[in-house]
């Protein structure tokens, strides 16, 4: 399988160009980022023989089955159309994007060109959340989840264990990135864009794990959302949300915040039923094979807890594994576009519910 990678940031460099070399049936045929300085670091490093800092000539003369795309999400709609207008397969990272319109146009122009489009929402390919979404398919009676994450310490862990190449962004792209952005988040009321924006980019893993187990909600009932807060001993640069959901016979909470100044991470689903509590606790995806363990608790007169480490394999390299899979086998992604467009819908439903003081139906 021929593959291309563009956008040469962190996340490609942290784990996906590692993931690719490391597939044995996989060749990196070449690499693609506007940021001229940043191609030569990182194609020397690699090993990767042909880089381009222009788009259109990387998917012109290069000979590639694949896509993985890491741009910036504003950039999304435009590098996903052109590579699937050239017949490229396309694995895009997560978010999707931040327009539910944009969303349907790559959802449709994928379908027609009978192309795979897979969204990279790796948690879902995690040993520790399969593990505990068949464990919580045979509970019983489960009556409230909540699904819970204070972002922090992913950038701090990031350098410690990484050496990233770096580069200068040109500036015309840089204010490309900021139009871009401001006219994908116009279908929203201007005072939650910057809410909606972060939810995106740090916490659309988990509504798409919680989707995953429970697909989608019947409305969001009502959301809190707090900007941010700040004292002489700590801050928290927001926002700081919660969200109840509507599953008919269930609840569900939905919690959010950035707290800069934490180097621990802090991101569980929890899930209650009479009989048992199952808290599924991810680790920091920063550090390479830490799984996420399942714990459960269960028992009356006699209670028993248990957690398990259902296994080491890393979680984006085997969504790779299945994004390349799918394109053998012509099959749907677990994580498609589709998926990835009703992550954004729900996402979406939690501000409309902040911003109108009503429930918001999906």
């Amino acid at each position: 399988m021929k593959v291309g990678v563009v956008g040469l940031g962190r996340i490609a460099q942290m784990v996906h160009l590692t993931h690719l070399k490391e597939l044995p049936d996989v060749e990196i045929s070449a690499v693609c980022d506007a940021s001229e300085d940043l191609v030569k670091k990182v194609s020397r490093r690699y090993v990767i023989r042909e880089a381009f800092t222009d788009y259109t000539k990387f998917l012109e003369e290069v000979d590639m089955d694949a896509i993985i795309n890491c741009t910036n999400t504003a950039h999304h709609k435009r590098t996903v159309l052109e590579a699937l207008r050239k017949g490229k397969h396309v694995f895009v990272e997560k978010p999707l994007c931040y327009s539910p319109s944009d969303a349907e146009e790559m959802i449709k122009a994928s379908a027609e060109k009978g192309l795979v489009f897979m969204v990279g929402y790796m948690k879902r390919y995690d040993p520790g959340y399969e593990l505990a979404r068949s464990k919580i398919q045979e509970m019983e009676n489960v009556f409230y989840f909540r699904v819970h994450n204070f972002f922090g310490g992913y950038g701090q862990v990031r350098d410690e264990a990484y050496f990233l190449e770096a580069g200068a962004i040109p500036k015309e792209l840089e204010q490309e990135t900021i139009r871009e952005t401001e006219r994908q988040l116009r279908h929203l009321n201007p005072k939650v864009r910057g809410v909606f924006r972060a939810l995106c980019e740090f916490a659309s893993h988990d509504a798409n794990a919680m989707r995953g187990i429970f697909r989608d909600p019947k409305c969001v009932l009502r959301t809190e959302i707090c900007t941010s807060k700040k004292d002489s001993s700590w801050s928290f640069e927001g926002p700081f949300l919660i969200s109840l959901l509507d599953y008919g016979g269930m609840k569900g909470t939905f919690e959010f915040a950035y707290v800069k100044e934490r180097k621990y991470w802090d991101e569980v689903i929890e899930v209650f039923s009479p009989k048992q509590t199952l808290s599924l606790v991810f680790a920091n995806p920063a550090l390479k094979n830490m799984p996420a363990q399942v714990k459960v608790i269960e028992g009356h007169n006699r209670v028993v807890e248990t957690t398990v480490v259902a296994s080491h394999q890393g979680a984006f390299k085997r969504e790779l594994i299945h994004f390349l899979d799918c394109i053998e086998r012509k099959k749907e992604p677990e994580t498609s576009g589709v998926d990835g467009k009703r992550t954004l819908d729900i996402l979406t439903a939690i501000v409309k519910s902040y911003t109108s003081g009503k429930l918001a139906k999906l």
